[in-house]
C-alpha cells in the first residue's frame, strides 16, 4: 500500500481551455496530463461542471446524434458571434438563447441592429359568480 506522502499531488493542475466551441471529449483529448492514474476524466469533468457553475464557460448547444445522450457543446464566456457561427457552420443544434435573429434598420448614415426577442403572452380570463 503507498503512503500518503508517495501520491502524486495534482490539485493544482490547470486545464488548457480550448479558445472555440468544444466538448468534453475534445477537452479530455487537449488535457491528458489532468486523467488519473486509472485513466479517468473526473477531475475534468467537475472542473468543467464548476466553470459552468461560475459563468466562466457557457453550454452553447449539442450535436445531433442518433442514439443515446446528446453531446453538449461548451465555449468559454463570453461568447462572441465569430464561435457561434463556427458552430452553427460545423451543425451544432445551439440553445433558444443562441438563434435570434438579427433585425436591421438603416436611418440616414446611423445603422442600428437589434435582437428580436420572443415575448410570451399571457390571456385573463372573466372569472363569473
Amino acid at each position: 500500500m503507498k503512503n500518503k506522502t508517495d501520491r502524486k499531488n495534482k490539485t493544482k493542475q490547470v486545464v488548457n481551455w480550448p479558445t472555440s466551441y468544444f466538448t468534453i471529449a475534445s477537452l479530455i483529448d487537449s488535457n491528458k496530463h489532468m486523467l488519473t492514474a486509472a485513466g479517468s476524466d473526473i477531475t475534468l469533468r467537475v472542473r468543467l461542471s464548476n466553470s459552468v457553475a461560475d459563468k466562466k464557460s457557457v453550454e452553447i448547444g449539442n450535436l445531433p446524434a442518433t442514439k443515446g445522450r446528446p453531446v453538449k457543446v461548451y465555449t468559454m464566456a463570453p461568447v462572441n458571434a465569430s464561435i457561434i457561427d463556427a458552430a452553427r457552420v460545423a451543425g451544432v443544434i445551439l440553445h433558444e438563447s443562441f438563434n435570434s435573429v438579427k433585425v436591421g434598420g438603416v436611418d440616414g448614415q446611423t445603422i442600428t441592429t437589434t435582437t428580436a426577442t420572443p415575448v410570451s403572452v399571457t390571456t385573463k380570463q372573466a372569472v363569473t359568480a
